[in-house]
């Protein structure tokens, strides 16, 4: 309202992948399976990488 101080908390995941993070919006309506290859293009299932992040 820019009248009074305001306190925002929020919970992200990150994931760090070949020097780089990755960051995963759980906002984003995404269809992802277990089985298909992982998002963040590691070429991994995505059970076997970033779904431990979820």
């Amino acid at each position: 309202d820019g009248k009074s101080a305001q306190i925002h908390h929020e919970v992200s995941h990150f994931v760090y992948h070949q020097q780089q993070w990755f960051f995963l919006d759980p906002t984003v309506d995404m269809q992802v399976t277990m089985k298909q290859p992982c998002i963040c293009g590691s070429g991994k299932k995505f059970k076997q990488c970033c779904a431990q992040f979820l």
